[in-house]
């Protein structure tokens, strides 16, 4: 007989060895990715990415004007009114004396 051929885990998927682990791969959850086959475990995607839904092998770039301030995030939050924030931002900033910030005209303070 010959030996049984192992499979890799496909991107976005898991698994860990070990007797008690799992007989298939499993989806990375939001918030983490894999981006190469035959993977042990999942990255976070880092402050000002997210990946908004398990399985997923890239983490996305927040837009202008929201931001993801923890690790592994799968959403990003929009700035309160009077702050902006570049695109890949994990903070906002404050539009400062004299400017505010008019999302109807476009995306930087003014």
């Amino acid at each position: 007989m010959g030996k049984e051929q192992c499979d890799d885990c496909v991107t976005g998927r898991y698994r860990e060895g070990g007797l008690n682990a799992s007989s298939v791969c499993s989806a990375c959850p939001s918030g983490w990715i894999n981006d190469e086959e035959g993977q042990a475990t999942c990255i976070e995607c880092i402050p000002g990415t997210i990946s908004k839904q398990n399985g997923s092998s890239v983490c996305d770039i927040c837009e202008e004007n929201t931001f993801a301030k923890e690790k592994a995030a799968s959403h990003c939050s929009a700035c309160p009114g009077g702050w902006s924030s570049l695109e890949g931002s994990a903070s906002c900033n404050s539009c400062g004396a004299g400017k505010f910030f008019n999302i109807t005209i476009r995306n930087t303070c003014t």
